[in-house]
């Protein structure tokens, strides 16, 4: 009887040891797993919670624009292609400098660049493409003259990306002994503007 009251305490410390490390442990490690992908999630529903709220906040700051401003973005990035308008704005700002301008043409809508969409909250997807319109003529003029020209398209309520410049090295003087400003250079431009659709 002293044997077995010595040897029960034993086995059941043992018992209970083996219990701890092939039952409870595991057990325990998965709670901890679970706890962790719990705070994945509530890390991920936060951030979720937070891009709505931006969400919610650009559209009441869009919906707060002014129509006036509407009509102006509208103008840098038109939604539909109006050939005659581009060239009557370029010609127009040729002749305000007095500059003789040729070849004025539009190579028309190029390859679009699409743009990653957006969902909103309440399910509207916002998608957009670009489309650019390569605009190409030549003038002649003074070198000063032609960077104010050129400060006047970049002034320009329609978005023009200048593309290229070309510059004739061999400049006509329009009499004898005029000084460099006073040369008249070709100059050819390819402007880049863009068209939503």
């Amino acid at each position: 009887m002293f044997r077995l009251r010595t040897i029960l305490p034993i086995i059941l410390i043992g018992v209970s040891l083996l219990l701890a490390y092939f039952y409870i442990k595991p057990m325990y490690f998965d709670i901890m797993g679970v706890r962790d992908k719990k705070t994945a999630v509530e890390d991920a529903l936060q951030k979720t919670r937070d891009i709505g709220n931006t969400i919610n906040e650009i559209q009441s700051q869009i919906s707060s624009i002014p129509d006036f401003d509407i009509n102006k973005m509208d103008a840098i990035l038109p939604n539909k292609i109006d050939e005659v308008r581009y060239l009557d704005m370029v010609s127009t700002l040729a002749s305000s400098y007095n500059f003789p301008i040729s070849g004025l043409k539009i190579d028309g809508l190029q390859s679009p660049a699409k743009l990653n969409p957006i969902s909103t909250p309440n399910g509207t997807v916002i998608a957009s493409t670009i489309k650019t319109i390569n605009i190409s003529f030549s003038v002649k003029a003074s070198y000063e003259k032609f960077k104010d020209f050129l400060r006047e398209i970049e002034r320009s309520l329609v978005l023009f990306n200048v593309q290229s410049i070309d510059m004739d090295n061999s400049a006509t003087k329009t009499s004898k002994g005029v000084t460099d400003d006073k040369k008249v250079y070709n100059y050819t431009i390819k402007l880049v503007t863009y068209l939503k659709e």
